[in-house]
């Protein structure tokens, strides 16, 4: 119902966009409501991580995955069955392990499977590291510990390429009926990381020799 108004004669009507002075639509004022919701979604400890992201020298398919991850948009079989997408209740069981109800924190972190190749991959990483197992298991957490940019970069590149590479061999089990392999697995989160840093550093980076010998000195500057 229109409250009392009066139609103006000889001018033409106009759209007007409230959320500047101007009213003018702008891309930049979209943007503008799109980080102020996201700041309401997501703690701030989850908005710093994804700026973190966004600035890895990650290939796009990859980054999108670790953000659906670090959001908790990973359509895992809980999520599945919560959103009525499958119905098969009796098949909910995580693929690795059998034991337990497959959710985004089991498949990633608890399952001992996984557990087993952040563990592997901790000890590769190095003897001197200055954060602990659990640390290097969260994005971003150890950066506190860890002073030099060029170390937080190759680390964070490899927490993405381990969280990729479990996604990936959970998905051929599903889809491909494929055995788990813990080498298969263990092959990809060493070429992924590796390939990842020296496509975008061809002049600076190490052998992939060097690097499967030490990932965190195996190259000259970033």
């Amino acid at each position: 119902m229109l409250t009392a108004s009066s139609p103006v004669q000889h001018v033409d009507d106009v759209f007007l966009w409230n959320q500047n002075s101007s009213g003018s639509f702008s891309v930049a004022s979209v943007s503008a409501i799109i980080a102020e919701n996201k700041e309401i979604a997501w703690p701030v400890e989850t908005m710093d991580m994804l700026k973190v992201l966004w600035n890895l020298s990650v290939p796009l398919k990859f980054k999108v995955f670790a953000w659906r991850l670090l959001i908790s948009r990973l359509p895992v079989k809980d999520s599945l069955l919560r959103r009525g997408v499958t119905f098969d209740a009796t098949n909910a069981c995580c693929e690795f392990c059998r034991l337990q109800p497959e959710n985004l924190n089991h498949l990633f972190f608890d399952c001992p499977v996984s557990k087993l190749l952040w563990g592997r991959i901790f000890t590769w990483m190095g003897v001197d590291l200055s954060f602990s197992l659990d640390e290097f298991m969260v994005f971003g957490k150890f950066h506190d510990k860890v002073k030099m940019a060029n170390s937080r970069l190759k680390i964070n590149t490899i927490w993405i390429a381990t969280s990729w590479s479990i996604w990936f061999m959970r998905n051929a089990m599903i889809f491909d009926k494929v055995s788990y392999s813990f080498d298969v697995v263990y092959s990809n989160i060493l070429y992924l990381s590796w390939n990842w840093l020296a496509s975008s550093n061809p002049l600076s980076f190490c052998s992939f020799y060097d690097w499967f010998k030490s990932p965190l000195d195996c190259f000259n500057s970033l």
